[in-house]
């Protein structure tokens, strides 16, 4: 059975697509393209946060970053969503792809400028593509029976959460006048934590990579299912 994502997430996701009335059709801005470059930006997440959770418990912890950087420990969410998304991403740019050509940035490389260029690398394509894994939080998944128990216990009861997931994907074209990289494009989408088929309880959660493991696991998935759904809704529209 296929995991149903939330309408209203899909609505969110193609209103950051389309929001900005002055960014051309992508129609427009893949004439002239003839060969891309495909970067992923680290092999994990860019930033990690906590979302609603336990305050004495996220209290008690070191840093999010210490923390969530421990509990991810090498898990391949973010190359499994690279890896699934980049052949989309190049069908609806009419470029080539093949497994196995995407270049791997380490997250601390800088990729962009303040004027909203490509930097931090040397490409010599007329587009290069870029999947960034912005932010991967834990935050509360909702239901309406612990809605209910929160209220009668003033919301100090533990929190059930899930893994949340922010995916950038950007655009570059190379200015035949500059040489300059410039993003004409960005798309962006979120695998919901209320889409999780599994949560734990944050104090838990915190203490063991199993359990953090099992979070990244469902939400790899999510995210894929997410970001696909903008994408093939993209494709549609030629």
């Amino acid at each position: 059975m296929r995991r149903i994502i939330p309408k209203i997430f899909v609505l969110l996701a193609l209103f950051l697509l389309h929001g900005c009335a002055d960014t051309p059709p992508i129609s427009e801005l893949r004439r002239s393209i003839s060969n891309v470059t495909f970067i992923q930006h680290g092999i994990e997440p860019l930033s990690y946060s906590f979302g609603v959770v336990d305050s004495d418990a996220a209290k008690k912890a070191a840093t999010v970053t210490e923390v969530m950087s421990d509990l991810y420990n090498n898990h391949p969410l973010v190359s499994d969503v690279s890896k699934s998304i980049m052949p989309q991403l190049a069908q609806i740019w009419r470029v080539p792809y093949r497994a196995g050509i995407v270049r791997i940035i380490q997250k601390g490389t800088p990729l962009r400028d303040a004027q909203g260029n490509l930097t931090g690398i040397r490409p010599s394509t007329d587009l290069v593509l870029v999947v960034a894994l912005d932010n991967l939080a834990l935050t509360e998944k909702k239901s309406f029976g612990r809605s209910l128990a929160a209220g009668f216990t003033f919301g100090t009861n533990t929190k059930m959460v899930s893994a949340e997931t922010a995916v950038t994907m950007l655009a570059y074209k190379r200015d035949l006048i500059t040489g300059q990289y410039k993003n004409i494009w960005t798309g962006e989408c979120q695998g919901s934590a209320q889409a999780s088929k599994i949560d734990h309880p944050f104090p838990e959660v915190i203490k063991s990579k199993e359990k953090a493991k099992e979070l990244w696991d469902a939400a790899t998935p999510v995210t894929i299912e997410a970001c696909s759904k903008i994408l093939e809704a993209i494709a549609k529209k030629g």
